[in-house]
């Protein structure tokens, strides 16, 4: 069985989810689930603070003790 499909993935340093994050819902808006593999650098997102998005599986790498952290977010099958 041959499959003919494209990878498709999106690579953004948000420079802080939080402060940007209508920035990234509006890019991803009319996309949602369009990308198979979502990864975001710089997120500065800390444990206690919660961050999911519909279809997709979030797997984090968060920074206590300074700014950074990593968030890739892989589309549900």
């Amino acid at each position: 069985m041959y499959l003919n499909s494209i990878l498709s993935i999106l690579q953004w340093n948000c420079n802080s989810l939080t402060k940007r994050a209508a920035e990234f819902i509006k890019h991803i808006g009319n996309k949602n689930e369009a990308y198979d593999v979502i990864c975001l650098q710089e997120t500065f997102l800390k444990p206690g603070k919660h961050f999911r998005l519909l279809g997709y599986n979030v797997v984090r790498k968060d920074r206590e003790d300074a700014k950074g952290g990593l968030s890739t977010l892989l589309k549900k099958v």
